[in-house]
């Protein structure tokens, strides 16, 4: 179990309305089925590129209000920095910093109505993206012999 599914059933278990993002259908209905399982709540699923805007703004519409926003996607290829193609690095970027981007964007929005209809409690963001993913990256290929990076 993923970190994104173990929060959703936690705040499954603790009674909210859950919305799941993804791009694959197959593992949303999975996600999805193994939360209905653990909890008796109300579970919507969406299926988008999180770099698509259109796509997410969409999803986010069709979700409602937003109590909380995790945003915990992301890809890492791990290959030699040197060897990497640009394309490689691109799409990790597309994914993980614009793909946060147009999630949080679209979201932004429905979150500000939840600040002004509660009287100022504001709505949680949860963003789990790691800049230490990407140094990570850069550092273990050029580190001097003796000090270790794990992988």
């Amino acid at each position: 179990m993923g970190i994104g599914l173990a929060i959703a059933k936690q705040a499954a278990s603790e009674g909210a309305r859950i919305s799941l993002l993804a791009r694959s259908l197959d593992q949303l209905e999975k996600a999805k089925q193994s939360i209905c399982e653990a909890c008796d709540v109300e579970v919507s699923i969406f299926s988008a590129d999180v770099r698509d805007y259109v796509a997410v703004e969409r999803a986010v519409n069709k979700a409602g209000p937003i109590d909380v926003l995790v945003v915990n996607h992301g890809v890492y290829y791990v290959e030699e920095l040197e060897t990497q193609e640009l394309d490689v690095v691109k799409s990790m970027i597309d994914v993980n910093l614009m793909g946060s981007f147009n999630v949080i964007k679209a979201a932004l929005p429905s979150m500000k109505r939840m600040i002004e209809n509660t009287k100022g409690l504001p709505p949680l963001l949860l963003c789990l993206q790691s800049p230490a993913r990407w140094v990570h990256m850069v550092l273990r290929h050029i580190r001097p012999p003796n000090l270790d990076f794990e992988d």
